[in-house]
């Protein structure tokens, strides 16, 4: 279900495991880009764990505030107060990014990058995406102003609407396995 958005334009946020390599390396350039350009009152809000991981990245930017693994009504409370949801992956890791749905669910706006989009399709609206993490900085910023994180919310919500129900996943599958006439007559 999407939140109550009550974004704050001070607030950016992350939500992820801060000691798994890829997401350990995207935040931190990341951050190390965003410090740069960012405004001294526009803080990334950093949700996860483990808590050394998190309290090692509030101390060597002045722009994260670490505030541990939450609890899921927790989260939800404090994620609809983010003007975007950032999602700094640069690698291109295995899967697809569970943390990616969870924001489109909670129709945020967002800022990722291809590789974090990786296994997602939609047939309508647009995800900013950043390929370096200078330009991945820059979106955020961009986003934290009221007005592009309402446009970007706009996009979310259409991606949302317009990405595969389970049942055309379920054809998909189907299809790619030979089976689309036993799908067929199964539905």
């Amino acid at each position: 279900e999407p939140l109550a958005w009550t974004p704050d334009p001070t607030r950016l946020g992350f939500v992820g495991t801060l000691d798994h390599p890829p997401t350990a390396d995207g935040l931190e350039q990341f951050l190390t880009a965003f410090e740069l350009l960012a405004p001294a009152s526009l803080r990334v809000r950093i949700v996860g764990g483990p808590e050394p991981a998190g309290r090692d990245l509030a101390a060597r930017f002045r722009a994260a505030e670490y505030l541990g693994p939450l609890t899921d009504a927790d989260l939800e409370r404090e994620a609809g107060t983010w003007s975007t949801f950032v999602h700094p992956l640069f690698c291109w890791a295995r899967g697809c990014s569970t943390k990616l749905a969870v924001a489109l669910a909670w129709q945020l706006p967002i800022v990722t990058t291809a590789a974090g989009a990786r296994g997602y399709t939609w047939r309508a609206g647009a995800l900013p995406m950043g390929e370096t993490p200078e330009n991945f900085a820059r979106l955020a910023v961009d986003l934290a102003r009221p007005a592009a994180a309402q446009h970007a919310r706009a996009q979310v919500a259409a991606i949302v609407a317009s990405s595969p129900t389970i049942a055309d996943v379920g054809r998909i599958i189907a299809g790619a396995l030979g089976l689309a006439s036993a799908w067929t007559v199964r539905t």
